[in-house]
């Protein structure tokens, strides 16, 4: 899924065109910076969060499969008792780091900091922290996670947006072929299109357009004529 995103990223700067002209001036507020993100691994991770919290506290039911006594039966419990003041093992510590340690560079190209140190915060500490501590410790990063998310402003395309987005050639092969120097400035008109700009999009066109007239103009001079006899003038 794409989405365009602005907030503590604003500092990256508006995507530029290639003849060096900035968007007009309603995307500056908007064309921040845009990627593509696969949102189903926030909410996977998020979900991950949340059971474990869960199980730390020891207020999952048998029911919902906890994972410490499926580890504890394989000879590899992941904290050393029961007790709410119990602390991890090391293999308790692996997984921990093997989902949170991903999800903290997974959350880069949202530009949520905050939640990334908080992430090495809980590693820094797991070691020392008895099963309560990290209980917190996963809650405060969650809330951390959240409240950046909600200081953010996203737009988010559809599938036949984000193909518009993607795509290369946007306004056919025969186009490309015809005007490759300007290519990437088409290709940026399809993409204010995607994102419902049709101003901009014009403003990405028009480009492409005055420099074939200048190169035509250079070609033909002032006056030609056409096949059929006709005179024509450009200025």
């Amino acid at each position: 899924m794409f989405c365009a995103g602005q907030g503590a990223a604003r500092t990256q700067g508006a995507t530029m065109s290639s003849a060096g002209r900035s968007p007009p001036r309603g995307l500056w507020g908007l064309w921040v910076f845009v990627i593509k993100y696969d949102v189903r691994l926030l909410i996977v991770r998020m979900a991950h969060l949340e059971r474990f919290e869960k199980e730390l506290r020891g207020h999952m039911p048998m029911e919902e499969k906890p994972l410490e006594p499926q580890m504890a039966a394989s000879g590899v419990p992941m904290w050393t008792s029961d007790a709410p003041d119990a602390f991890t093992t090391e293999s308790g510590r692996k997984w921990i780091w093997a989902h949170i340690g991903p999800m903290r560079d997974e959350l880069a190209p949202l530009g949520l900091s905050a939640s990334q140190l908080e992430i090495q915060y809980i590693w820094n500490h797991a070691d020392r922290w008895t099963r309560k501590q990290l209980a917190a410790g996963f809650a405060a990063l969650r809330w951390t996670i959240e409240q950046e998310l909600n200081e953010k402003f996203f737009v988010f395309l559809d599938k036949g947006g984000a193909e518009l987005f993607e795509c290369d050639a946007p306004f056919g092969s025969k186009v490309a072929a015809a005007f490759p120097s300007a290519n990437r400035e088409l290709k940026e008109a399809a993409q204010c299109i995607a994102l419902d700009k049709g101003t901009a999009s014009v403003f990405y066109a028009i480009g492409p357009l005055r420099a074939e007239l200048a190169r035509l103009r250079m070609k033909w001079g002032r006056h030609s004529t056409s096949s059929n006899g006709m005179s024509f003038s450009m200025k």
